[in-house]
């Protein structure tokens, strides 16, 4: 917040995003954080409550981007093969993959540089 040149902001999160900006949200506080809002997030307190042994399989694939490296090197081999599959993929891409151009992906893959 403070290296955009703010002192506050309205926090925007999805999936494990949410989660971890729950705790920046709880951590910075009002002050800091005067909006939080999560998509596709559960609220901390509730997560651990519903989570099936078959939602804990689901959501184990977040330990593999607890490593260093390994998971930019998967999503940027082959020419960021895994980073295009994560937009287009027919398990894992955007609803209507052909929203997302060739432009759009090159972007997210410069970035990820």
């Amino acid at each position: 917040i403070t290296a955009l040149g703010h002192t506050r902001c309205t926090l925007v999160a999805h999936d494990w995003g949410g989660v971890v900006c729950w705790l920046a949200a709880a951590h910075l506080g009002p002050s800091r954080i005067t909006r939080y809002i999560a998509m596709a997030a559960p609220h901390l307190g509730l997560s651990s409550t519903n989570m099936t042994p078959r939602q804990y399989m689901r959501s184990s694939y977040i330990l593999l981007f607890q490593a260093p490296w390994l998971p930019e090197a998967m999503l940027l081999n082959n020419d960021a093969a895994g980073l295009a599959n994560v937009f287009r993929g027919r398990h894992m891409g955007v609803v209507h993959r052909d929203r997302m151009s060739d432009t759009d992906i090159e972007w997210f893959k410069q970035a990820a540089q």
